[in-house]
């Protein structure tokens, strides 16, 4: 048998540490209620990262996925740090979670604008959520069950913000799914995206880097039929000066000229489309200050940071990352995190 020998050491080189504490006067704004942890007092975390308390400098933003539901405080413009108020890997995308959500953090004390895609904007107003793809919260617009529909009126029509990125999405997704299959054109962009599954393409299910990649290949442009080409034309036009951080004068003409050109190859009207159709009135003027598509970014940064955990100290955290990448707190130096701002 081998023996193993006992090896001392110099005690005096033992360094004992206790837990950071550096959050700790943010903790007692944050709390956890049967799996959600959420901010009880979002004026003091404003006031303690030193950002307007102002209710109408903020947008309030929404979304789930299959690992968490989060709310996230937006700055209108994106000058200032995103804020997380809600953190869940519990509860689902349901109108009871999300209505207790809302009263977790006050929500009709501050009354902010909602920023969310069109699942979450159906379960905001009151619809029900087996026909939300055929719905539109504004009209009743190709809806089924008349009868049962908004028989929940919940949320403020006014205070929802219609989504760009997802109808940037929407607009290329129906554009692509109007292509023949077997044509050089489609067959251009299964070369453009290799990695993508056959399904997804004959979708349309490409992201926002996708887009601009397709939209930038000429190639492609070149394979597309006369009609396709004055379609994807005024497409570009209303991704770029409409639903971006630009808003072109002429931008009804253009809408009004897409969707002509969408009629002429077949594509067809979907709920996205079915908003420039008829309500491009409800639009912001910048919709580039009230994107959904920061709030996108953020969510894929919380799901890395906290990757399926949810506690109030981890959010305590996050905060506190904030408050230390201020120009204004009071270091000797800055920490080196990612801004997911």
């Amino acid at each position: 048998m081998f023996q193993i020998e006992k090896q001392e050491f110099d005690k005096s080189d033992v360094k004992v540490t206790s837990p950071r504490k550096r959050h700790a006067d943010l903790e007692s704004y944050l709390k956890k209620s049967v799996e959600l942890v959420y901010c009880c007092s979002i004026e003091e975390v404003l006031k303690y990262l030193k950002l307007p308390l102002d209710s109408s400098a903020w947008r309030l933003f929404i979304d789930s996925s299959k690992h968490s539901l989060k709310a996230v405080l937006l700055h209108n413009g994106n000058q200032h740090p995103s804020i997380p108020v809600a953190y869940s890997t519990k509860k689902e995308e349901t109108y009871a979670n999300i209505s207790s959500l809302l009263n977790k953090i006050e929500y009709y004390k501050y009354k902010w604008e909602v920023c969310a895609d069109f699942k979450m904007i159906a379960i905001l107003t009151g619809m029900q959520t087996g026909y939300t793809k055929y719905m539109c919260f504004l009209c009743k617009w190709d809806s089924r069950a008349t009868s049962s529909h908004y028989h929940i009126k919940y949320f403020e029509e006014h205070k929802v913000i219609l989504p760009p990125l997802h109808i940037k999405l929407g607009v290329v997704k129906n554009f692509i799914k109007s292509l023949n299959t077997q044509g050089y054109a489609f067959k251009r962009i299964q070369t453009i995206f290799p990695r993508l599954s056959a399904a997804k393409l004959k979708e349309g299910m490409l992201v926002g880097p996708d887009i601009r990649k397709l939209l930038q290949d000429e190639e492609f442009y070149g394979h597309l039929s006369d009609m396709q080409k004055t379609a994807f034309d005024f497409m570009q036009l209303v991704i770029s000066e409409f639903l971006g951080n630009s808003k072109a004068q002429n931008y009804a003409e253009n809408i009004e000229s897409m969707l002509i050109g969408f009629n002429n190859i077949g594509v067809k009207m979907s709920l996205k489309l079915h908003f420039l159709h008829s309500h491009l009135n409800f639009f912001k003027e910048n919709l580039g200050a009230v994107s959904d598509e920061h709030g996108e970014r953020f969510h894929q940064v919380l799901e890395e940071r906290f990757k399926g955990k949810s506690q109030s100290v981890m959010l305590a955290e996050y905060v506190w990352g904030l408050y230390r990448n201020l120009d204004t707190s009071e270091h000797s130096r800055q920490a080196k995190y990612r801004k997911a701002y």
